[in-house]
């Protein structure tokens, strides 16, 4: 049986409650959204060639690592196995794989903003390369972060979908 309305996690219990889960995503979705436009922004600085200032490396940097923090949260919530009905399975392990493959992603620009820092003003075939797997990288995360946004939309949807079903049937859902 799940329980819907606790957000605490039951020390005898090894699962973490649906609802504290969904709860917690919503939290962590709300700072990822926030942060989410300011991608677009840091993309514009790799676009045209050499117009990048070393001031905005920093912020290039802090950006990421500012979204890095809601995502790790976001992967943290899979650290421990949620109690949640069949039909929320597939959606939540489909977040699974979106949050750990955009922190992955996360991680790779972190990389190789920081390689390319030392060199951008360089009009080397090197620079360049790297300037347009910056770009590349940072096109696949925002994708990822879009999906990731439209799957936690999924994700909510169908729980609240679930929740207002038992309550009209009555019956609790079981796990």
């Amino acid at each position: 049986m799940l329980n819907w309305t606790s957000t605490t996690v039951d020390a005898s219990s090894s699962h973490l409650p649906i609802r504290t889960f969904n709860v917690q995503m919503q939290m962590h979705k709300h700072e990822f959204i926030l942060l989410s436009p300011s991608l677009k922004i840091l993309y514009k600085y790799f676009v045209q060639e050499g117009k990048i200032a070393p001031e905005q490396f920093d912020l290039v940097i802090n950006t990421l690592e500012e979204i890095e923090k809601p995502i790790s949260q976001l992967c943290k919530l899979f650290d421990k196995p949620a109690s949640m009905p069949t039909t929320l399975s597939l959606a939540s392990y489909q977040l699974m794989i979106l949050f750990y493959y955009v922190h992955e992603q996360v991680h790779i620009l972190l990389s190789l903003v920081t390689l390319f820092r030392p060199t951008y003003r360089s009009k080397s075939k090197r620079a360049l390369k790297q300037r347009q797997e910056i770009m590349y990288h940072l096109d696949v995360f925002i994708r990822g972060c879009n999906d990731v946004t439209q799957k936690m939309q999924d994700f909510t949807y169908s729980y609240d979908q679930i929740r207002f079903q038992e309550r009209g049937s009555g019956n609790s859902v079981r796990e």
